[in-house]
Parts: structure tokens; sequence; C-alpha cells
């Protein structure tokens, strides 16, 4: 149960003023300090021994705008706290494992924050475990008897590392609070403590205008920080500078309406402007086509190219590969490059292809090779690879030499050189190919649409990567990751 209380809440603490009179003329000289800005302020005091006084604190507190924090030592403090109406209760850094006032304030519905410094780990752990069960509004203060620049705020990030969904603060110290607070807020902090000392006539050891450049300083760093939620758009300015630095793309020849635009057909250079495709937007799953006839010497536009990005299509492969070789409980070396065939297109792969993966290929040659659901792959021979079949996982229709048969685990198939063969599955298959050294275009297939179509294969390099960011999980819970891991 998180409120907002405990989000961007800045603290100054009274703990050593004890008349509400002089608390109503400390807030009285602060809280113009404190106006304008988006944060919320609370004023943090002891508890009184006098009823009366302590509710006259509450109201000095509050009539000057300011939110209630009480320092609850002890359980009755606790009890008189919920009664006079504090916002916020606050335990000392020596109260943080006292577990029978823990147990007493699990029970109150209030937001709390608890000074763990100088407690272990193990124990903020135990806090933490503590006041989750108990479903309690908190978060935790890391605070040093030091003064800065010995502050130790990496600790903050090995509190966040080890308890990323808790709220953390900080006490600033009074030296140099500007520049603390601001790393405080870099941190990831959200709740800050100024410490004020304060005198029986009233006088401040800090005075307000530090504590406006303090809270400025939040400020500013909270600016700073910008958008965490979601990437941050370019600006319109930004967008056209970096295009400058990007080298737009030209074509070297003639290249007629409706060609497939290849790496070979142009040059990048120059800088690029708005409208024009530039070397960046060049990858092997972007593929480009001429949507009308383009001169030799003009260059790319988003008006006369069309672009397919087949990204997505691969990964969408990709996976169904790997959660068949899952199921075939069959593992592969890391490193290890996969092979895409897709003889008349990507968008037929699904029809007509396969997935291979070379494991060595040296005198002798071993593959691991992929057919999924209602696949085929074409009639070809080898001219010079003599090669031996073996069914690892599902069952495979096979036709050698113009006979067809099914085989299934276990069974092995021998494949000579010259021997035409083509195979398909019903229900997906998951085979080794053993044989001699693999050598490059000693397939030939008997259609010869695909021995002229030179666009038939594609090489993912770090396909573990793309299936594997999740330990434990088959598939990728965005596609973003997937993205990312197969490169461009």
């Amino acid at each position: 149960m998180k409120s907002e209380i405990l989000e961007r809440l800045f603290i100054l603490a009274l703990d050593n003023c004890n008349s509400a009179k002089v608390v109503e003329a400390v807030t009285g000289q602060i809280r113009q300090a404190c106006q304008g800005l988006p944060f919320r302020v609370a004023v943090r005091v002891t508890n009184q021994k006098d009823r009366e006084a302590q509710k006259a604190v509450v109201a000095a507190v509050r009539s000057k705008g300011f939110l209630s924090a009480c320092m609850a030592p002890d359980e009755q403090t606790i009890d008189e706290a919920i009664e006079d109406g504090f916002d916020v209760l606050a335990l000392s850094n020596g109260s943080a494992t006292d577990w029978p006032l823990l147990e007493k304030l699990a029970k109150v519905e209030k937001p709390m924050v608890i000074n763990i410094g100088g407690i272990s780990l193990e124990d903020v752990g135990s806090v933490i475990a503590f006041l989750q069960h108990r479903e309690r509004d908190f978060a935790l203060v890391h605070a040093t008897r030091t003064a800065a620049p010995d502050l130790q705020l990496n600790q903050i990030d090995l509190l966040r590392t080890h308890f990323p969904q808790i709220r953390f603060g900080c006490v600033t110290p009074k030296k140099d609070s500007n520049l603390a607070v601001s790393m405080e807020v870099a941190k990831g902090c959200c709740v800050f403590e100024l410490m004020l000392a304060v005198d029986e006539t009233g006088k401040c050891d800090v005075q307000p205008e530090q504590i406006r450049n303090w809270l400025e300083a939040a400020d500013h760093a909270f600016s700073m920080l910008g958008v965490a939620s979601e990437h941050a758009e370019h600006s319109q300015e930004e967008s056209v500078a970096l295009l400058a630095n990007r080298r737009a793309v030209y074509a070297k020849r003639d290249i007629g309406a409706g060609e497939t635009i290849r790496v070979d057909d142009v040059e990048m250079k120059g800088s690029a402007k708005i409208g024009e495709i530039t070397a960046n937007d060049w990858s092997k799953y972007n593929k480009f086509y001429a949507k009308e006839a383009i001169k030799a010497g003009d260059s790319l536009t988003t008006a006369n190219t069309k672009l397919e990005n087949i990204r997505d299509k691969v990964i969408d492969i990709v996976l169904k590969v790997h959660d068949m070789l899952k199921r075939g409980n069959i593992v592969i070396p890391r490193g290890t490059k996969l092979e895409l065939s897709h003889h008349f297109g990507l968008d037929k792969y699904f029809e007509y292809g396969a997935a291979l993966i070379t494991l060595v290929n040296r005198d002798y040659c071993k593959k691991v090779l992929v057919v999924l659901p209602g696949q085929k792959h074409p009639t070809h021979y080898h001219k010079i690879k003599d090669e031996t079949l073996h069914v690892l996982y599902g069952n495979m229709r096979c036709t050698l030499n113009g006979e067809t048969k099914d085989y299934t685990v276990g069974e092995m198939i021998v494949v000579e050189p010259g021997m035409p063969h083509s195979f398909e599955s019903d229900e997906g298959c998951v085979f080794e190919e053993i044989s001699t050294a693999h050598v490059l275009n000693d397939s030939v297939y008997t259609d010869a649409r695909i021995g002229g179509y030179d666009e038939r294969k594609s090489l993912v390099t770090y396909w573990h990567d793309c299936v594997l960011t999740k330990p434990g999980k088959s598939q990728l819970s965005t596609n973003n990751t997937a993205k990312s891991a197969i490169g461009r």
C-alpha cells in the first residue's frame, strides 16, 4: 500500500524544539521559502509531554501549510501522535529494529519514515519484509554520522538493487546541501530530510534562503532527470541536427520501378536531408524497393522507395525454432549461427524452408536442422556431400530417389552424392545431418526458380540471446528485447 505522501517528500526536522510558540515562529520564517515548488514539505517535531502543548505544535505546523511529522520513540508516543492527527510517523535508526515498537507501528495506517543508518543489510531486509507482510506504507532513509563529502550515497544504489520496489530517502547534510540533494535525487531518492537546530528563542542554524536553495536544487535535479517511464522523444531541432550527421543514400545506376534495391546499387555519402533514406536505415532486415524509376545519382527517399522490415518475421521464426528444440530437449551450444533457408522468400518460410545450425564443419560436418509443422524442403541433390540424416524429434517424410517414406525418432537416412531428396513434416521435426565437409554451392535444386533466387538465406548470429534473454522462459516478454538481441 503506497500513498503519494512519501513521493518527493521533504522533511524539515525540528527534533530539539519543544515549544509550540517557537515552532510557530520558525515555520513562519521558512514558510515562504517552501512555497511554489512541486513538493510536499513536512515539519517533524518531537512528542511533547504536555498534551495541550502537543496539539498546539501540530496546529502551528499546519497553520503554515506544512504536513506534520512526529518522531516516535515509544508505544505511548504512537498512540498520542495518532490522537493528535500527525500526518507522518518517523523512527530513528536506533528504533529501526525495535521489534516491539515496529509491531505497534504496523497497526497504524499512517505513512512512516524509518531511518536505517548504521543497521545491516540483513536487518534492512527483515524490516522491509515485516512491513510489507503487514501492507504498511513506508520509506527507508539512509543516513551517516559523517559530514559531506563522505555520505556513502552509493549505498542507495546497493539498497535499490537489493530492494527495487522500496522507496528510499536520505538525510541531507547542511554543508554542500545543494550538491548533496541533487545527487540524492539522481540516486533515486524520494524522501529528503534536513536537520534544523533551533534554540529556545527560535533562532535557527539554517536560514530560509538555504532551505529555498536546497529545495530549488532538488527541483532542478528532478527536471534534469527528465522522463523515466518511456523513451524520451527528440526535439525537432535535435532530429534535424542528427540527420545532418547521417549519410544519404544515392543510386549508383538507373533503378527501374519495382526493383529490389541492393547495397551494390547504392553509395552512401554526404549529409542527409528530411525525407531522404540514410545509411542508418540500411540493414539486412530492411529491404528497399523502388516505387518509381530512380536515376543514377538521385537520392533514395521515402517518396521513391518502399521499405519492408523483416525483423519481426525473423524473430517469429527464431522463437518457433527454439520452441521446437526445447520440446525435443535438444541443447545447442551458444555461439552457433542459425541459418534460415527460405527458398521462395521469407513470406513463404512456413511453407517452404528449414532452419540449419552448423555445429562443426571440418573434414567432417555436423548440422542440426529444424523443420516446422507443415514445412517442406524442396527437392535437391549434392554434387559432393555424402550425408546421413538422423531423426532426433518428431516425424519426417523424406523422398529419396523418387521413393517416399516416413521416419520417426532414432531412424536414419543415407543420402549419397547425386541422390535427389526432399523432406517435410506434418507435426515438425528436428534431425541431425552428419556428412563430409560442407562446401559452398554444392546443392542443386530441381526447381530452377530456387537456383536463381539470390536472397534465399538469412543468417541470425545472436539468436541464442534473442530467445534466452529471460532465463527459464522459452519466449520473450517483448519483441523489443528480441530486436536488440538479434541486432541489425
